[in-house]
């Protein structure tokens, strides 16, 4: 069939509508995406999809026009437009029923869950990341922990030291995606220098299969829905199903999370899928200052508050410095800003 290209500027009200309705008939719902284009015939749109960053998604095609190629005639045209933004290994989110269609398009498979199946165009992507951590696997007991530390306080600090009184290795894993305030780079290290004392802690980058915008975007959007439930078991059987087994982690942990519903979703995800794979998930409470929880969030508040007395009983030494520094400063700023 010769199905015309289309693309879909979706800040247009009919257009986005137009998208959304074509979506909402295949199951799928309109995610935010930078770019979206249909083929259509007539002025039906018979197959659509588009990206955000370098992640593929919103893919569907009318059961009608199905075994016509135009999903490779649609991924052609994405995968021209990614590359030529300079994308290196592209992923895909769909449908589990898409997965042998969209192998045979090249993709390969990361994840896989009874809603949602995450590829990527890489053939050695997720394997070659498992396999850079490799070298830090430790005999004995192996825990991880995953943390954004936007930026690292005495609440992650707490949640290390308990962690890490249960096991013989410690492997941390930082959120690379660089959507919070304080940048990846600084994250990583402020965790590093917090953790410095503590025989036996490995810190490591999450790359792009934890918690990134590929595996778990709706965590970034801070958004309590059903969709977000599917991208927080996405991401955890990534983390069961890949890269617990290269650092022999069997144990989990995670602070309890009364405030914030991604987060808690996330923990609830942990519950029930990790361990199918052999990984206890672990629930620890809170530390408390002043009879309030120590968060992120309350040291971002203090620092574009100014209040510098008020965020020495909130972060270690290491953070509480970078803080005050000029370039803890400028963000203090930015926060500021934001608000």
């Amino acid at each position: 069939m010769d199905a015309t290209l289309r693309d879909m500027p979706l800040r247009i009200k009919s257009f986005r509508e137009q998208v959304r309705g074509f979506l909402a008939r295949h199951g799928l719902r309109l995610e935010p995406v930078d770019y979206y284009a249909g083929l259509f015939c007539g002025g039906d749109m018979v197959c659509g999809g588009g990206y955000a960053g370098n992640t593929i998604k919103c893919v569907a095609v009318e059961e009608d026009h199905r075994g016509e190629g135009l999903s490779g005639k649609l991924l052609s045209h994405l995968l021209s437009r990614l590359r030529y933004e300079g994308a290196g290994n592209v992923f895909l989110f769909t449908k589990p029923e898409n997965e042998a269609l969209f192998r045979d398009l090249s993709f390969c498979t990361v994840g896989l869950t009874e809603t949602a199946l995450l590829m990527e165009t890489d053939s050695r992507g997720i394997s070659s990341f498992c396999e850079g951590l490799g070298p830090f696997r430790q005999e004995g007991v192996s825990a991880g922990i995953v943390m954004n530390a936007n930026p690292f306080t005495n609440g992650h600090l707490h949640l290390v030291e308990q962690a890490k009184s249960r096991c013989d290795a410690l492997h941390i894993f930082v959120v690379e995606e660089d959507v919070s305030d304080f940048p990846y780079a600084v994250r990583k290290r402020l965790v590093k220098e917090g953790c410095a004392h503590i025989k036996g802690v490995f810190v490591h980058g999450g790359g792009p299969y934890i918690i990134s915008g590929a595996t778990f975007p709706t965590y970034f959007l801070k958004e309590d829905s059903d969709f977000a439930s599917v991208h927080a078991g996405l991401d955890v059987d990534i983390f069961g199903r890949r890269i617990a087994p290269c650092l022999n982690i069997s144990l989990r942990f995670a602070a309890e999370e009364p405030l914030d519903p991604a987060t808690a979703r996330y923990n609830a995800a942990m519950s029930g899928i990790l361990p199918r794979y052999g990984v206890a998930p672990v629930i620890i409470p809170r530390k408390e200052e002043g009879g309030r929880v120590i968060s992120a969030s309350a040291v971002r508040r203090a620092l574009a508050a100014g209040d510098r007395e008020g965020l020495r009983p909130l972060v270690p030494p290491a953070t509480l410095e970078y803080l005050l520094s000029p370039e803890g400063e400028n963000i203090a700023k930015s926060i500021k800003g934001k608000s």
